[in-house]
């Protein structure tokens, strides 16, 4: 699995990174899965495209994990995965290793894509019914109350991100934690 990637420049990155940090960090070059380029692709949201592009690597995922696992110096305590790969806890939940997100986005950010997850979830509310009005939301985190028209845009669009949003939330709470920035605005 460590052979040298299409992307040589991250490649020689992550073995940057992996020389500087203690023996307890390894980072594992995943094939890439070859994409299906049919015309029903073409026409599916960037979204969508995304999510399954992402389902498809889960298989060399696993690969990795029971190579890691068969090694005999090596053992896994975690699986870290990015706040796009999601998808990726189902194969922690398999091994019963516990996973982890890495938000690179904001703490403020984070706060309301849960929140707004709870508020459709829990609260049964259409969020995109708030847009162009004065809604203000509670958002755990924030010392104000949000003005709903100032969300992100495709949380608002009946057509744009909100069922993405909301299921991603969804999967970062079925982590045993979330890396975040506390310093971005």
């Amino acid at each position: 699995m460590d052979t040298i990637p299409d992307n040589k420049h991250l490649y020689n990155y992550t073995q940057l990174l992996q020389s500087a940090t203690t023996s307890r960090l390894r980072f594992i070059n995943l094939h890439r899965a070859q994409p299906n380029h049919s015309e029903e692709l073409k026409s599916k949201d960037p979204a969508i495209l995304v999510t399954e592009l992402i389902e498809s690597h889960k298989q060399l995922m696993r690969e990795a994990v029971i190579e890691i696992i068969n090694f005999k110096s090596s053992q896994v305590t975690s699986i870290i995965v990015d706040m796009f790969c999601v998808n990726m806890i189902d194969v922690a939940v398999e091994f019963r290793i516990p996973s982890y997100v890495f938000f690179p986005s904001s703490a403020g950010f984070l706060a309301i894509m849960l929140q707004v997850q709870v508020i459709t979830d829990e609260f049964k509310q259409d969020i995109t019914e708030y847009k162009d009005t004065d809604k203000e939301l509670l958002i755990p985190g924030f010392l104000n109350q949000v003005p709903a028209k100032v969300l992100p845009s495709g949380m608002l669009d009946k057509h744009g991100t909100l069922d993405l949003d909301v299921a991603t939330a969804r999967r970062f709470r079925e982590s045993k934690g979330i890396i975040v920035n506390i310093h971005g605005a």
